[in-house]
């Protein structure tokens, strides 16, 4: 967010409450306010930030989302890939990681399950102690395009029409179903024990509730159980992620947990992720919205962060931020690259979608990026601030982070 004087600020707060009036309630005004005046507390250097805010930093660990897609596929760019998980988890304590398992990546030519691709991934998390949060899709999985369907599936199933609502009954559903069980029986053949003990949480399709993707599907709540049942059966001892798209879809995964949770076997056991994009090109397209976060501003009749946090105490269920921005998006380039956006996000998070009487988790978006940076000898100031940050809340010992591992 480009910087703004503090009487332009309050002169779009005035703006915002005569042309969103009716759309968006009172209250928005005031936690426009209240993030500008984050803004300003994420300027203070790293020793007063860790000073004024110390309790909260103490419950909090700083996760992360890792890809080997980031790379491409040569032999070469696969094994920085593998070296910048080692530092990551090594160098940055960030031993919570969640992986993606691509459906078309997890697949041979004839359709069986084929794991060569990620095996690096899994075997270095399971031989060092990491804890994974799989999201094992089977249609979505982060990062674009969203949908990761083998060219073989698209050119024998029907597929849904383009934003349509996908339920168990479609042929697609069917034959992801049939991937998901087989996924999920060779992990368990294949790692056994070792896999269980390290896995913290299996999330199903990314964002489901919301259309996002090349195809700009949404799945709707009986697909939903059906794969969260076929994880139960699976991992039976696992924990459950869904993901919401900031504030636009926490209705709905309340809505599936509180049918859920009539079932004791799920309970303690679900988990509400809310992805944090702060700066996007799409907010930024809109004169007064380009100035609200995705917890100042969501469309009427959205779940506040708050409403949300009551709901999961009311139902027995957690949150975390499973994606926290920290990489650029299109033309912001500061996320990622600036040490005062990577404190307002954790500031942002832990005051308005946490549970302040509770452990902290945020997942951070953007981990490969800046590993790469450290193998490369590629860092700025302002990554070896952010360094020192996810140091210090993991608890990682300091160590040198020019051209690791070199």
């Amino acid at each position: 967010m480009a910087p703004v004087s503090r009487r332009a600020f309050l002169r779009d707060v005035a703006g915002a409450g005569l042309v969103l009036g009716g759309i968006v309630a009172g209250r928005t005004g005031w936690s426009l306010v209240d993030q500008h005046e984050t803004w300003e507390e994420a300027s203070l250097p790293n020793d007063a930030f860790f000073n004024r805010h110390a309790a909260d930093l103490d419950r909090l660990t700083l996760g992360g989302t890792f890809a080997p897609e980031q790379w491409t596929d040569d032999a070469a760019s696969q094994a920085e890939a593998l070296a910048a998980l080692g530092v990551a988890v090594r160098q940055l304590g960030i031993n919570r990681t969640r992986l993606g398992l691509r459906w078309s990546r997890s697949v041979d030519a004839n359709g069986a399950i084929d794991l060569a691709y990620y095996r690096p991934t899994l075997d270095y998390c399971v031989a060092n102690g990491v804890d994974l949060c799989l999201n094992v899709g089977p249609v979505r999985v982060f990062r674009w395009p969203e949908d990761h369907i083998p060219q073989r599936v698209m050119d024998t199933v029907r597929l849904p029409e383009h934003g349509a609502r996908i339920s168990p009954d479609e042929p697609l559903a069917v034959a992801a179903f049939d991937h998901l069980d087989r996924l999920l029986d060779t992990l368990r053949s294949e790692y056994g024990a070792q896999l269980t003990a390290r896995l913290e949480s299996v999330q199903l399709e990314n964002e489901p509730f919301y259309h996002i993707g090349q195809n700009r599907w949404r799945f709707n709540q009986a697909y939903m159980q059906s794969l969260i049942q076929r994880v139960d059966t699976a991992f039976p001892a696992t924990r459950l992620l869904t993901t919401s798209a900031g504030r636009l879809n926490l209705n709905a995964i309340r809505d599936l947990y509180e049918t859920l949770l009539r079932d004791e076997r799920f309970a303690g056991r679900l988990v509400s992720g809310f992805d944090f994009h702060y700066q996007t090109p799409t907010r930024d397209s809109y004169p007064i919205v380009r100035y609200f976060d995705q917890i100042s501003y969501a469309l009427p009749f959205s779940a506040s962060a708050a409403e949300h946090l009551r709901d999961a105490r009311r139902l027995g269920f957690s949150v975390e931020v499973t994606e926290g921005q920290a990489e650029p998006y299109g033309k912001f380039t500061e996320p990622g690259n600036s040490v005062k956006h990577f404190r307002f996000l954790i500031l942002r998070c832990l005051d308005k979608v946490l549970d302040r009487q509770a452990p902290a988790l945020i997942r951070v978006w953007g981990v490969e990026a800046l590993a790469k940076k450290m193998l490369r000898g590629e860092l700025t100031d302002e990554h070896r601030d952010i360094i020192a940050i996810l140091q210090r809340v993991n608890g990682a010992t300091p160590g040198s982070i020019d051209a690791a591992n070199r």
